[in-house]
């Protein structure tokens, strides 16, 4: 981790069988979509 600003990250959970998007923030997640 480490300092990144005021605004929230986007948060990805892929620990299972399908990609979960978490929560939808700075970082880009059309990747995951």
């Amino acid at each position: 981790g480490g300092y990144c600003g005021l605004e929230p990250t986007t948060v990805v959970d892929m620990s299972g069988d399908e990609i979960q998007l978490l929560r939808q923030g700075l970082g880009a997640s059309d990747a995951f979509a």
